[in-house]
């Protein structure tokens, strides 16, 4: 997938950053649904996960702790979801 978007970025249709805000939102999505996936048998729901499993996934994420992840994974959506709206208004 980051291929891809930086492929597109070759071609014109994703700006240099939209193509490194697609990549770095897909790896931090990547790494913390395979911990999640990993660790959890079911739904998901931090409050319910245990301290360990929080600070594994948090350091699959590369992050200090498990809120900042949730910040950074909220952050990552808004910027994904504006780059998927700027593609459609073209």
């Amino acid at each position: 997938t980051p291929g891809v978007f930086a492929h597109a970025g070759r071609l014109g249709f994703l700006t240099p950053a939209a193509v490194e805000q697609l990549t770095t939102a897909h790896t931090l999505y990547g790494a913390v649904t395979q911990m999640i996936r990993l660790a959890i048998d079911g739904p998901f729901d931090p409050k319910q996960a245990g301290s360990g499993v929080l600070r594994r996934i948090a350091a699959a994420a590369h992050s200090p702790d498990f809120p900042r992840v949730e910040r950074e994974l909220v952050e990552r959506r808004i910027e994904v979801r504006g780059i998927f709206e700027a593609m459609l208004a073209r």
